[in-house]
């Protein structure tokens, strides 16, 4: 299924990371996957993560998105880098916006902003 999706959806962008977590990890139990999530617990190599991110990409349709710029502004604080502030820098990413009407695959229709558990 193929839905519209408004860029500042919270919900479904947790969805949807959860979805490029699957792709990339056979292990993970991604319905465990929240807001308070480290990345590292998720993404234990740079091949998951690249793969993560094109995948992550790929369900946005967009490309090029600067996961490396919002990696840089948390290098020193790598506790804060978890899902739910990943899903807030996309929410405010520039780039994200410009593609308002995201055609997003498979999402839910809940909308609105992340609660603890998804």
């Amino acid at each position: 299924m193929t839905l519209r999706m408004n860029p500042l959806d919270a919900r479904k962008l947790l969805e949807t990371t959860r979805r490029a977590l699957a792709s990339c990890s056979d292990w993970l139990d991604v319905s465990a996957v929240g807001p308070d999530t480290p990345l590292a617990a998720v993404l234990l190599d740079s091949l998951a993560a690249a793969k993560f991110i094109a995948t992550l990409e790929a369900d946005l349709g967009m490309s090029d998105l600067p996961f490396e710029r919002w990696l840089a502004e948390h290098s020193e604080r790598t506790d804060s880098l978890t899902i739910g502030s990943l899903i807030e820098w996309l929410r405010s990413s520039p780039e994200l916006h410009a593609g308002e009407g995201t055609v997003m695959d498979r999402g839910t229709e809940s909308s609105g902003g992340l609660s603890g558990d998804g």
